[in-house]
């Protein structure tokens, strides 16, 4: 398998799949995907053990993540009646969270990662615990007006979801996200998303994906040193900022703050939750 295929748009769903296998087989883990072996596959057994390699060893950081978008989704984003998965990938948040009765689930992400996904779900009798509703589109096409043909309502809060997604995206893309996504937000939605500083472009875990994609000419991955300032110039009226290792995003897994390195820049990521207090411009 060479890098194009190691690291890049398309494998990254069954790598996440893999890091979710594993933890789920963990007896402390802090979380339950029973569908996450099965999704990853070969594939994503072999991904998840080359991005090991280029980072020189497992992690931590990945099962945190997805345990803070989960505690976001199911006790901080009261009121909001729609959850849109962007990138989806083979996320089963639908199938394994419990969230509030009438919340809606929406899932947006291109036709070959649903051909996998659904096919995999339906042998293995897995039932969304709410209304699910795949949305088929790029996210660089105008998914705005397919995710409106199925039935999203931009009247009704909304908690948007945008895991592991953003490093991937040029700089452009990620202005647009976040421009569209505010545009058809109610208030009282949020976004919940993961950034990383600009030591991203020099960590030994992403060599491989920065080096294919320099070779092939696309745009490097998508850092940004002020967080805060990205959202609220595209539209986000509060910005939550929580860095890995804080209270709210350890579970004993993370060095804590007092524990970090001095040199944080190589390594430093914010997960954020932005919130939509007033009516978006037009």
């Amino acid at each position: 398998m060479d890098d194009d295929v190691a690291f890049p748009f398309a494998s990254t769903a069954y790598w996440i799949a893999a890091v979710r296998a594993r933890e789920t087989a963990r007896p402390d883990r802090l979380f339950d995907d029973p569908w996450a072996t099965a999704l990853a596959g070969d594939l994503g057994t072999e991904v998840l053990a080359r991005a090991e390699r280029a980072a020189g060893g497992e992690n931590p950081y990945l099962p945190v993540r997805t345990r803070f978008i989960d505690d976001v989704l199911v006790s901080g984003a009261s009121g909001c009646l729609q959850i849109v998965l962007l990138g989806a990938g083979f996320d089963t948040r639908a199938f394994r969270l419990a969230v509030a009765e009438g919340v809606r689930w929406f899932e947006i992400d291109r036709a070959e990662i649903f051909e996998r996904k659904e096919t995999i779900l339906a042998r293995a009798a897995a039932r969304p615990r709410r209304l699910r509703i795949i949305v088929q589109a790029d996210l660089a096409s105008d998914w705005p007006a397919r995710l409106l043909a199925q039935g999203f309502d931009p009247a009704a809060p909304t908690a948007w979801v945008a895991e592991g997604l953003f490093v991937y995206l040029a700089d452009q893309s990620v202005e647009s996200l976040l421009i569209r996504t505010r545009r058809i937000s109610a208030v009282g939605s949020l976004l919940v998303a993961d950034l990383f500083g600009s030591g991203i472009m020099t960590s030994p875990g992403m060599s491989s994906y920065v080096a294919s994609v320099t070779r092939r000419g696309l745009p490097p991955p998508f850092w940004t040193d002020r967080p805060d300032g990205l959202f609220r110039q595209h539209g986000w009226d509060r910005v939550e900022i929580v860095e890995p290792g804080d209270v709210r995003a350890n579970f004993d897994r993370l060095p804590g703050p007092g524990r970090r390195p001095s040199n944080v820049s190589a390594t430093r990521s914010w997960l954020i939750v932005a919130h939509a207090d007033g009516i978006a411009a037009p």
